[in-house]
């Protein structure tokens, strides 16, 4: 209430509109800009769509995913762009779950692009989801057999595993006291098959990353001499 010549008034209702009304704008707000970005779609205005939808997608995520749902439905070409903006903004926030969501679904849009395949691929070697980081990455030698990253993580993964290997291997014979020439025999056996499968590997694509320049910066010294010898 006011004090008008010594009477008490009611204030009026602006004032509850006033509270109400950064709400209303925000909304307005993003209602403007997923309009500006249909616009934009509409108009074939990639540059302008991508640059709204970012902003889009930093002010209200939910609002930008339905937007995103409701385009991948119709297929439309923007769809692609839309989900890799929306996996990096969870792979950002470190929300993995969310990300492989639109990285997937980035993929199934481009199953041929090679950096939507490495951008999926390095989210699931970073979750631990080595399998299908391998699978990917195998996808993008499949399409560029140079392919630098690709080549790296597959060197990496095969030689890993056969360290593993070897150590179980080297540590089983080693708790035999005296080992008879069969168990040596079968011992030797298992090495060389080691060495002529994962260790094989290792070797063909970690060579591809030697060959290049500046890779070096990649291997440690036990791979160069490895791959070197």
């Amino acid at each position: 209430t006011v004090v008008t010549n010594g009477h008490q008034q009611p204030l009026p209702a602006l004032a509850s509109i006033l509270v109400l009304m950064p709400v209303f704008v925000q909304a307005m707000s993003d209602k403007d800009i997923m309009e500006q970005v249909e616009y934009a779609i509409a108009n074939e205005d990639w540059e302008v769509a991508e640059e709204n939808y970012r902003i889009a997608v930093s002010e209200n995520t939910e609002e930008a995913e339905l937007f995103f749902w409701k385009h991948t439905a119709n297929d439309t070409l923007f769809s692609s762009k839309m989900a890799l903006i929306l996996g990096d903004h969870y792979k950002r926030a470190c929300n993995y779950n969310k990300a492989h969501v639109f990285y997937d679904e980035l993929i199934k849009l481009q199953p041929d692009d090679i950096d939507a395949l490495l951008a999926c691929a390095d989210l699931k070697a970073q979750s631990g989801k080595e399998k299908e980081a391998l699978e990917l990455y195998e996808r993008v030698l499949s399409l560029d057999v140079n392919n630098l990253p690709a080549n790296i993580f597959i060197g990496n993964y095969y030689y890993y595993y056969a360290e593993k290997e070897r150590a179980e291997i080297e540590h089983s014979y080693s708790k035999l006291r005296v080992p008879t020439k069969m168990q040596y025999a079968r011992y030797r056996e298992h090495i060389n098959d080691l060495v002529n499968s994962d260790y094989a590997k290792a070797k063909g694509y970690l060579q591809r990353v030697i060959a290049q320049n500046s890779v070096r910066l990649f291997c440690s010294k036990r791979y160069f001499l490895y791959i070197c010898s």
